[in-house]
């Protein structure tokens, strides 16, 4: 089982605007997509706590969750997925992908409110685009994707 936590992150509470990160494109899973940060963590670690870490690790600053959207359970072709998603805010520093440091490290970024970026990587399978758009109301539970092959990763 693996543990995953994604964020939904703005500069400000409520702000309209969130952070799109762009996987690179040798990744194993969406490769070049834009999507939403997320790291892994293993319990005890909490989800909060790991989205802290998120911030640090992969975007080199400070962030802080504010609300809990919900969770995705999903069966990949290698190990099966809990996805926790949040909203976050940034609390110090500004997002630089350039500044990851751990496992997936992110090419590009942008702020933006148009959510329309998010689809083609939730039609992929993406857990934490599918859970948010679904949050929006922009994806119907039937379109959910909880089982993947290997064909729809890529």
């Amino acid at each position: 089982m693996k543990y995953s936590v994604s964020v939904v992150l703005r500069e400000k509470i409520n702000d309209k605007n969130f952070l799109a990160v762009k996987r690179p494109y040798n990744d194993e899973e969406h490769p070049g997509m834009w999507g939403l940060p997320a790291i892994s963590f293993k319990p005890p670690e909490t989800p909060e706590t790991a989205v802290k870490r998120l911030g640090l690790e992969k975007l080199g600053c400070l962030i802080e969750p504010y609300s809990f959207l919900g969770a995705f359970y999903q069966e990949r072709p290698s190990y099966k997925l809990i996805l926790f998603l949040y909203e976050a805010y940034v609390k110090e520093g500004h997002p630089d992908v350039r500044k990851g440091k751990k496992g997936t490290i992110y090419i590009d970024q942008i702020w933006t409110e148009n959510y329309e970026i998010l689809f083609p990587i939730a039609r992929k399978g993406s857990a934490c685009c599918q859970l948010f758009l679904y949050h929006l109301g922009m994806l119907k539970e039937e379109e959910l994707l909880t089982k993947l092959t290997k064909e729809d990763l890529k």
